[in-house]
């Protein structure tokens, strides 16, 4: 018994080892420009990069994103019938994941989760002293002094012949100029409706200043056998003519286009995603749609970002919610700055107020408001209620259109016991998605 027990620790011994090189350490990507100790456990995740990822876990998971994310797949197919299928076995596979018991992790992905925690204490213990940047060039990672970076920075904006202050923030004049351009181009014909459209920009925020360190050094190493006598390395010249005979044979052959497909990003879930992947190219073959999947723990967490962040009134594309006197909230979206469009709630809010005090609750102004007023304005009208402005509130982010109205309304239905939107605002939310609000 003793002799097989002494057997098995040795396998699990050498399975450890083999699980273990799959991480390999090399502390020579990280490169400490100061004075604080780095833990080896510590220095080895950084030495992995900012897209390192680990599998997440269930709290990690961020349904109102992954709902959109589902019928962002789905919009893509015409038939009624198929898309249905598809939307119905994605959240059969999603609705399995999420009551499913949490299951055992195995050794590695166990020592992942448990250095990156011990990372993530390590940031948090000196985040006034250091800070976690990717190089200039090479892509090493470089912990820097927060002081000598800001004195650094600092430096720069003395340069009076490059920077200069300015009282205001010339980002909406550039803006307007750029729009207008567009305008013109439009009627002459230049770019169609479409490209207009997209070009055109109505929430610019200014550009964010930041510095990266720089550590490379260029050799001056003379190595003769690679010049040519035009100065050009021959490594350059012979991949220059490759790619020039390759093109010349490709021209004369006569190439079948290959089959266009329709991508589309997915949260990257440990087997839910493979699972989803699974279904679309067994069962339904013919749609062409290829999941991309995105990850959404990794060490990028643990990178100083140098940019300053954005104020939070020129925010857009954002989900937020407006709370009430009495205790309910309005949930919308915007495109617009958020300072933007919390003034044309507060400017509606105000005219109704001003109306009811006039007692003009009958005159056509009125009812033309009430015809065409957001649930917001609603509310108002029928009740003496007050909205909170000035604690706006974020709940969610989009980069698309399509993306924010899924956003919108499934926060509207996860807050539908205190939500005053209208019934219609989640008529395009299909009832399936309510095991997963």
């Amino acid at each position: 018994m003793e002799k097989l027990r002494n057997k098995h620790l040795k396998k699990l011994e050498n399975l450890i080892i083999r699980c273990s090189s799959r991480t390999s350490e090399n502390h020579d990507w990280v490169c400490n420009l100061t004075n604080v100790d780095i833990p080896n456990k510590v220095k080895t995740f950084m030495s992995y990069g900012p897209k390192f990822a680990i599998p997440p876990e269930k709290s990690d998971i961020h349904w109102p994103k992954i709902i959109s994310e589902v019928e962002s797949i789905t919009n893509a197919i015409e038939e009624d019938d198929i898309r249905d299928e598809l939307r119905m076995d994605a959240v059969n596979i999603l609705k399995n994941y999420k009551t499913a018991p949490n299951s055992k992790d195995d050794y590695l992905v166990t020592h992942l989760k448990q250095t990156f925690k011990e990372t993530r204490y390590f940031m948090k213990d000196n985040k006034d002293d250091i800070m976690l940047m990717n190089a200039d060039k090479g892509g090493k990672t470089v912990v820097v002094s927060k002081e000598e970076y800001l004195t650094q920075m600092n430096k720069l904006l003395e340069d009076k012949s490059t920077y200069k202050k300015v009282n205001y923030d010339p980002t909406k004049r550039v803006q307007r100029k750029s729009n207008s351009l567009l305008k013109g181009l439009r009627t002459d014909g230049c770019i169609d409706k479409r490209e207009r459209r997209n070009l055109s920009r109505y929430n610019s925020v200014a550009p964010k200043l930041y510095g990266l360190p720089k550590i490379h050094k260029l050799s001056t190493t003379d190595n003769s056998n690679r010049e040519l006598a035009n100065n050009y390395p021959s490594g350059v010249r012979n991949k220059l003519f490759a790619q020039q005979q390759q093109l010349v044979q490709n021209t004369q052959i006569n190439v079948q286009p290959k089959p266009t497909h329709i991508y589309r990003s997915f949260t990257n879930i440990p087997v839910v995603t493979a699972k989803l992947q699974k279904i679309i190219r067994t069962k339904f073959p013919s749609l062409n749609i290829k999941i991309v999947p995105r990850n959404i723990k990794t060490s990028k967490t643990f990178f100083t970002n140098p940019k300053d962040k954005i104020c939070p009134e020129q925010e857009s594309h954002i989900i937020y919610a407006i709370n009430c006197s009495c205790e309910k909230l309005y949930i919308g979206l915007t495109t617009q700055y958020k300072h933007t469009r919390k003034a044309q709630h507060e400017n509606e809010h105000n005219q109704v107020i001003t109306m009811k005090n006039n007692n003009l609750r009958n005159s056509q102004a009125w009812r033309e408001t009430a015809n065409s007023c957001t649930a917001l304005v609603k509310h108002v009208m029928e009740n003496d209620h007050q909205f909170d402005f000035n604690q706006m509130e974020t709940l969610d982010r989009g980069r698309r259109w399509n993306e924010l109205k899924m956003l919108e309304m499934v926060h509207i239905k996860k807050n539908e016991d205190k939500s005053i939107n209208l019934k219609s605002d989640v008529a395009n939310l299909h009832s399936i998605y309510n095991t997963l609000i």
